[in-house]
């Protein structure tokens, strides 16, 4: 007599998770709490929900970040990889490049890609004067200069110098 078995059965037996039909991620972000009570988030992101409809693209997600685009440890950010991980997303949608990344933007893109992610930028920024982009330059430099100079304050403090407070580890 014949086994036969179902393939549902093999695959559960094998941890084949079914892929559901992939869908579009939007990715709004600002980058301070004062921009978000401003209404500047829920605008871009009812922006991007009207690109969407506009061009039939079917979300699935909403992921929003309340951070600096050059903050790697994003919550936002680390979800959309893990939904891109699982096979649940295969669009990414933001308004503007540095939504996603101040720099770096080709490193995620890429990475996204293998997971057969593509990223779909609304707004290409293109009319940017030297000026403003120097003045975006500045910004990031400031950013990491202190977040740079925390660190060192903080080393400071906890070796106990010049009668900072001490370290709480």
């Amino acid at each position: 007599m014949e086994n036969i078995v179902e393939k549902a059965e093999l695959d559960r037996l094998m941890g084949v998770v079914e892929r559901r039909p992939a869908g579009v991620a939007i990715y709004p972000r600002v980058s301070a709490k004062k921009q978000q009570d401003a209404g500047n988030l829920n605008r871009q992101r009812e922006r991007l929900l009207s690109y969407c409809v506009t061009n039939k693209l079917e979300v699935v997600d909403v992921i929003e970040d309340v951070a600096s685009g050059v903050n790697e440890n994003r919550k936002g950010l680390k979800k959309l990889f893990e939904l891109a991980r699982r096979g649940e997303i295969d669009t990414v949608v933001v308004e503007y490049k540095d939504r996603l990344a101040r720099f770096g933007f080709e490193y995620l893109k890429e990475a996204l890609a293998s997971y057969g992610v593509k990223i779909i930028i609304v707004e290409e920024d293109e009319s940017k004067s030297p000026n403003e982009e120097l003045l975006e330059d500045l910004a990031i430099v400031t950013s990491f200069s202190a977040r740079l100079s925390g660190k060192r304050g903080a080393k400071k403090n906890c070796a106990g110098d010049k009668g900072g407070a001490p370290c709480l580890r």
